[in-house]
């Protein structure tokens, strides 16, 4: 029997067209009709727009020409006698659960799309935000005083538990700015690094030419990477598996990490550990989590996190917004991450050939338990 095969591009587009029509069907307003108050589409983009960001969406894409109606006072009317955002986010759930389940939501090239529009925003924006090595994760802070001190001292720690031994060769795949990498190297060490986006990378090979540092550094998909050698030590740091979305992506993952390991190798993984309390607690609300001077405007930027959690494929989409001398929303960010429970990871793990020697809870190597902020894990070939 001849299978059908619909372009994923198109069956998002259907998936998302059939919500929206029907969505906004339950007000009363038809894609397409005569009545007054229906509207036309001149963009297919519009539907994956109005699925993603809601009413605000369908205000900009009106803004861009993607739709229109002869008579928007009744449309709008429509809309807001209907309580639309009301409706849609009930039915929303249930979309978004679906789509997860029928669409790829992370092939190889919606990867790379989402390096060039995350991560290769310019590393400007970034330094602006972060220490001078724009590092993206939590700091070490027992002796510091400035944050260039704790990430200096964290990184420093990192590479002093990995217990390398000079001239031993480590692959990190996702090595972004190469904050890992070049201390890796300091330390004496062999290092290869592989990272997807082609900004994070174009830093890290300033910064090692600055020191005069060496290592590899390569431009590449860590999940289909295959160097047809072996290390002593194999990294996936600083939440590197959170951006697997899909259970294809990271099993190719962990894979790509297994076939870079000898018998005397060592493959360690660190991710965070999910707060139940934290997801149970209002983690769309919007909260102030930072607050700095912008270097280039001369004007103070405070950013503000919402968490957007679906707990039935684990996907929490995050969305950061910058409000920059009281101007609010002045930049808007997104990223989508994964999120791992304890078991689960385990059981991947497991399930991709590897052992788990030990599994500790911080940096300072505390035993796991249920209150540790990070999964540390170190494996071997099963």
């Amino acid at each position: 029997m001849r299978q059908l095969i619909v372009p994923e591009s198109a069956r998002k587009s259907l998936a998302a067209r059939d919500f929206v029509t029907d969505v906004l069907a339950r007000v009363d307003v038809s894609v397409g009709g005569d009545s007054p108050g229906d509207i036309r589409v001149h963009d297919e983009r519009f539907f994956d727009r109005a699925v993603a960001d809601g009413t605000l969406g369908l205000g900009e894409a009106y803004m861009d020409g993607w739709w229109d109606a002869d008579h928007l006072d009744v449309f709008f009317t429509k809309v807001l006698q209907g309580k639309l955002d009301d409706v849609a986010d009930s039915r929303h759930r249930v979309f978004l659960h679906l789509k997860s389940r029928l669409l790829n939501m992370q092939t190889k090239s919606k990867s790379r799309r989402v390096a060039q529009t995350h991560y290769n925003l310019g590393n400007a924006f970034y330094a602006d935000m972060l220490d001078p090595a724009m590092h993206y994760t939590c700091a070490y802070w027992e002796d510091a005083s400035t944050l260039e001190e704790a990430q200096a001292a964290k990184c420093e720690l990192v590479c002093q538990k990995l217990m390398l031994k000079p001239g031993e060769s480590v692959l990190e795949l996702g090595c972004g700015t190469g904050r890992v990498a070049l201390a890796l190297c300091r330390a004496g060490a062999e290092v290869v690094g592989v990272e997807l986006s082609a900004e994070l990378l174009e830093a890290a090979h300033a910064k090692a030419q600055a020191e005069e540092l060496g290592p590899t550094l390569a431009l590449g998909d860590l999940r289909s990477c295959d160097l047809e050698r072996t290390f002593d030590l194999v990294l996936l740091p600083y939440n590197v598996l959170n951006h697997m979305l899909d259970d294809a992506s990271l099993a190719d993952a962990l894979a790509a990490a297994r076939r870079h390991l000898g018998p005397d190798s060592r493959l360690v993984i660190d991710t965070f550990q999910p707060s139940p309390a934290f997801l149970g607690d209002e983690p769309e609300k919007r909260r102030p989590i930072l607050r700095y001077l912008d270097p280039f405007l001369d004007k103070e930027v405070v950013l503000s996190e919402e968490n957007h959690y679906d707990p039935a494929t684990q996907l929490n989409r995050i969305v950061w917004s910058y409000a920059v001398d009281g101007t609010q929303d002045a930049r808007v960010e997104e990223l989508t991450m994964r999120l791992f429970f304890p078991r689960e990871l385990d059981a991947w793990v497991e399930r991709s050939g590897l052992v788990i020697e030990h599994k500790l809870g911080d940096y300072d190597r505390r035993p796991f338990d249920g209150t540790s902020p990070k999964q540390l894990m170190i494996c071997r070939l099963g």
